[in-house]
């Protein structure tokens, strides 16, 4: 019994003596306002983590790889002061992982028609782009703002946020349904308006206005 409780204690010392772990802070050269969503280890060892950065061009989606210790072995940004990635604070779960890849659903803002516009995208295990898809409302006043992304049990994806039409004063339920690549097969609206939503609605609104990196 004592032998059995020895042994015990020393699998339980090693354990704990031999557990890694690390907390690092990165500020990548020429950015400022850095911020860092999510994280996960693809491998034991490695970790895929993303984020948020601003740099002389505007506001950047940012991926990177980070080792054992927490220290960068890439890092990749994507956007430019043409087409501005956001970062809404409502969402919560940034990336989605699925079938070793990692999507995206978020908000963008293109200058060319001044409206924010849903995109999906879709990286590999090393922050490259696959693919990325833009959905957009034909009214000119009605924005695109998607919070999530999930798998739909067909291989497509099912895209959820809300429509923020700014000349109807008005947030909407939103759906999107895609194909395995992106691809949009239909959009759904609620007419019903959630009193979450006129918060964000507002919030949104004075963000904007001062202009605050969302």
């Amino acid at each position: 019994m004592f032998r059995a409780i020895t042994i015990l204690c020393l699998l339980f010392f090693n354990f704990f003596a031999n557990a890694q772990g690390f907390k690092v802070r990165h500020y990548p050269s020429g950015s400022s306002n850095n911020l860092g969503l999510f994280i996960n280890e693809t491998t034991p060892g490695k970790y895929f983590a993303g984020g948020f950065l601003t740099d002389q061009t505007g506001n950047k989606l940012c991926v990177m790889e980070l080792n054992t210790t927490g220290q960068i072995q890439w890092i990749k940004k994507y956007g430019s002061n043409k087409f501005l990635y956001l970062n809404n604070p409502i969402i919560t779960k940034w990336f989605y992982k699925h079938s070793n890849n990692f999507y995206h659903a978020g908000c963008v803002r293109d200058s060319l028609t001044n409206k924010q516009v849903g995109v999906l995208l879709k990286f590999n295990l090393n922050g490259d782009t696959l693919w990325q898809k833009i959905y957009r409302s034909t009214d000119s006043l009605e924005d695109v703002i998607p919070q999530q992304v999930t798998a739909s049990v067909d291989g497509g994806f099912l895209i959820t946020g809300f429509f923020q039409n700014w000349g109807a004063h008005s947030s909407t339920l939103m759906i999107i349904k895609t194909d395995a690549n992106g691809n949009e097969l239909w959009r759904k609206k609620s007419v019903r308006v959630v009193l979450m939503f006129r918060m964000v609605r507002q919030f949104y609104k004075i963000a904007l206005q001062k202009k605050l990196l969302l």
